[in-house]
């Protein structure tokens, strides 16, 4: 009887234990159920009607890195630009010019881009930037620019004529199709640097070697007042002194081209340039009388002997770099 009574127990709790095995299970599936419904939820991008707010940590950390397409825009794709055209450097280089009104000189703008210009118009006083006189040539303009800008030179300054090129114009230019865009291009500016002075013509003729000799006698029928080698003598003691010897023989390339260094201009005083300055504006001779004059100078009020004619095939290369290796 006791047995008896003893198996029923255990039966019943056999069964009570099968039963909360069974609720148990039950339970499980049914919260699993919830949270795949709220993970489905979630990648839908919001709760289904029939489906109750769920949230757990992996249905956070799902909706963290779900990734959900943009919405096609009616607005068209916008096309990648061009990139901007880089930036030319301008250098710490300047190219002066004096020109006549009906001179152009755009070239300047359009194909030295890297050089600062200092452009001035002689017949029109009311240009941006002009000379208060149309006397002496390019002197004229030379003088004007250093004087006014003695004590803000850039490291290097080309003087040059308006006209860029062709022949005859630009005979006188020593590039390739007598092209001073090509001449200031390949402008070797650590010589000039380095000399101090750079006539831009390396060929001789004319000028070299013994352009100008005060004691030559003047040709039969002469102008004597506009003779430059006789004028020389005068102007050599006004502008260096009277106690300086007048040499026999001045000479360089021509034709007042040339490019100097800031170092070299500052050696002499502002007081100089002026005073050459004034001697043109007051001299009676001709502009072409006075402007060769100055022609023949410049090399020398830069430093240089006054025969300066440096041999024609190293003048290119230290000029222009042409021929080295």
């Amino acid at each position: 009887m006791q047995t008896r009574l003893l198996l029923r127990v255990i039966g019943v709790a056999t069964g009570l234990l099968i039963v909360i095995y069974l609720l148990q299970t039950f339970s499980l599936f049914e919260g699993s159920g919830r949270k795949i419904s709220g993970l489905a939820s979630s990648l839908r991008g919001g709760n289904s009607a029939h489906t109750p707010e769920y949230s757990s940590p992996e249905t956070e950390l799902l909706e963290d890195h779900v990734i959900v397409a943009d919405e096609p825009s009616s607005e068209p794709a916008e096309l990648p630009t061009s990139p901007p055209e880089p930036q030319v450097k301008v250098e710490d280089k300047i190219v002066v010019i004096g020109r006549l009104e009906k001179e152009n000189t755009d070239w300047v703008h359009e194909h030295l881009p890297e050089w600062q210009n200092a452009i001035y118009t002689v017949d029109n006083t009311s240009a941006a930037v002009h000379t208060p006189r149309n006397k002496g040539r390019e002197a004229n303009v030379y003088l004007h620019y250093i004087i006014q800008n003695y004590h803000n030179l850039p490291s290097t300054i080309a003087f040059l004529h308006a006209h860029r090129d062709g022949w005859p114009t630009g005979w006188h230019n020593d590039a390739p199709g007598y092209d001073n865009v090509i001449a200031l291009q390949t402008l070797r500016t650590d010589f000039v640097q380095q000399n101090g002075y750079a006539n831009l013509r390396c060929n001789w003729v004319p000028g070299c070697p013994d352009e100008v000799q005060w004691k030559r006698p003047s040709e039969p029928g002469a102008d004597e007042t506009e003779n430059v080698e006789h004028n020389m003598v005068d102007v050599w003691h006004h502008f260096f002194g009277n106690d300086s010897a007048v040499p026999e023989v001045i000479a360089t390339q021509c034709c007042a081209q040339f490019a100097v260094s800031r170092a070299e201009v500052l050696r002499r005083p502002l007081a100089d340039y002026q005073k050459y300055h004034q001697w043109l504006m007051d001299t009676p001779l001709s502009d072409q009388t006075s402007g060769t004059i100055f022609e023949y100078l410049w090399h020398v009020i830069f430093g240089q002997t006054p025969v300066y004619c440096p041999e024609m095939t190293q003048c290119y290369s230290d000029v222009y770099g042409r021929g080295r290796h």
